[in-house]
């Protein structure tokens, strides 16, 4: 399985978004990063995903394994990643409601 890795920045409302919506979810196939925070070894695989690119838009989504772009689908309801010829559930708007019911009913025993 390959991972994803999500680049955003401080103060853009996707990517908040979605760092909200992964740590929610807890999810261990996809990370995210903020450019602000960025290491020498994610700086490397910003480089060879973006390689030939003059600009993206923000957040970034990187396919670690393939070390290319993903592009990034944003609604209300669900976030998808798109790879090449495959397409990854990142959040969904139902999955997480029942994740956040089942956590408080726990916390009520």
């Amino acid at each position: 399985m390959s991972k994803l890795k999500i680049y955003g920045s401080k103060g853009c409302e996707v990517c908040e978004k979605i760092k909200k919506s992964l740590e929610n979810l807890k999810r261990k196939d996809v990370k995210y990063e903020e450019f602000e925070n960025l290491k020498d070894e994610d700086l490397k695989v910003l480089k060879e995903a973006l390689k030939g690119k003059k600009e993206t838009k923000l957040p970034i989504v990187v396919d670690e394994k393939e070390k290319k772009l993903c592009e990034l689908i944003v609604t209300e309801d669900v976030i998808l990643a798109k790879c090449g010829d495959r397409v990854k559930v990142l959040w969904e708007k139902e999955y997480e409601e029942t994740l956040e019911a089942f956590q408080s009913v726990f916390r009520l025993f």
